[in-house]
């Protein structure tokens, strides 16, 4: 699993709830949601200059990275921090 660092941020209080809410029906914490959210988010900002064949290694990569999440050590509801 990677590594987890503990952050603050702020965030409008509209995103905070909708945040929550998809946190909760993922059966998730908001941490993890929100890092998968990054992740995806930061991911899709490169694609355009990636070529086909990364952009293919980075689907497989995010999809074990969510397997792990879920799965992988039977604490994939909570984020570390």
């Amino acid at each position: 699993m990677a590594s987890t660092e503990k952050v603050s941020l702020s965030m409008e209080h509209d995103a905070l709830v909708l945040a929550r809410r998809a946190a909760a029906i993922e059966g998730v914490s908001l941490s993890a949601y929100m890092s998968r959210l990054a992740r995806r988010h930061a991911w899709a900002s490169e694609r355009p200059r990636l070529t086909t064949a990364q952009q293919a290694d980075v689907d497989v990569a995010l999809a074990k990275l969510d397997e792990q999440e879920l799965f992988g050590d039977g604490q994939g509801h909570r984020a570390a921090g």
